[in-house]
């Protein structure tokens, strides 16, 4: 992943790197908060329930990658190497 940056200008880079952080501060601040409104509204019972689906979800991530066989299907690409890099 690093090396499809390696490209472009330290402003470029400075600028998506920014707005990375700025985008999963917000994500997690509006998780908090909405967290708080559910919890507010409805107690722990609904936050636990809300939770669920994702949960399940994990598990079956967790199942399908753990079964023989599966990091088969795991293949990075061949690296990229540009010719002036000698």
């Amino acid at each position: 992943m690093t090396q499809s940056f390696a490209a472009d200008s330290p402003a470029d880079r400075a600028r998506a790197q920014a707005a990375n952080e700025f985008i999963t501060a917000a994500v997690a601040a509006t998780g908090a908060l909405l967290a708080g409104l559910v919890f507010n509204a409805w107690g722990w019972q609904a936050i636990q329930w809300a939770l669920l689906p994702l949960l399940g979800g994990l598990a079956v991530c967790s199942w399908r990658g753990s079964r023989p066989g599966a990091a088969a299907n795991l293949t990075m690409p061949p690296a990229r190497v540009s010719p002036d890099s000698n």
